[in-house]
């Protein structure tokens, strides 16, 4: 008892310091709006670098199972192929399109964090302004859509779940022919 003491005292003013500092701090970003968007700004580019730090960690103890999976999806798309191949014979496959270019890009991301648990559940992707990211552009997967781009900075982008209860999408029940809004 007498030794914790002796540390309180000797170390007191050091840790009374830190307390201090870190309620200017609170303060400062709590009142000013210019700080509080510097430090907004700052807090996400960090979670992003950890979020990216944490995601490649996973993803190097993880490379057999992907690995594996991305076994699985090459068996079914070259089964897809195959089977587009009989019933139509590449002669007779021709592409039209009165447009030059088409109107959206598609590019692979990885997921680097994602809410699933949650009301309001988000995804942050490992691409942003730098690679064409935009604010309320499409997320979707070969099995469709996944959300919608929030916010973006230059290298990453955080992305509405269609698990989201805000999430508000135009949908159609694919060969039924049924139109309405996607809500979770």
């Amino acid at each position: 008892m007498r030794s914790l003491l002796e540390v309180l005292f000797r170390y007191g003013g050091f840790w009374t310091f830190l307390l201090l500092e870190g309620l200017s701090i609170y303060l400062v970003v709590q009142f000013n709006q210019h700080q509080r968007a510097i430090a907004h700004t700052s807090l996400n580019r960090f979670t992003g670098w950890v979020d990216q730090t944490t995601h490649a960690m996973q993803t190097f103890f993880r490379t057999r199972i992907y690995a594996d999976s991305l076994a699985a999806e090459n068996a079914r798309l070259r089964q897809q192929l195959l089977e587009l191949q009989m019933r139509y014979p590449p002669r007779t496959i021709r592409v039209e399109s009165e447009e030059p270019a088409q109107a959206f890009q598609m590019q692979a991301a990885r997921v680097l964090h994602n809410s699933i648990h949650r009301h309001h559940n988000y995804l942050v992707l490992d691409k942003g302004r730098r690679q064409g990211v935009e604010p309320h552009s499409a997320v979707v997967v070969d099995e469709g859509i996944v959300g919608i781009v929030r916010q973006v900075s230059e290298h990453y982008c955080l992305v509405m779940s269609v698990l989201n209860r805000q999430a508000r999408i135009s949908a159609a029940i694919e060969g039924k022919g049924f139109f309405g809004t996607l809500q979770w």
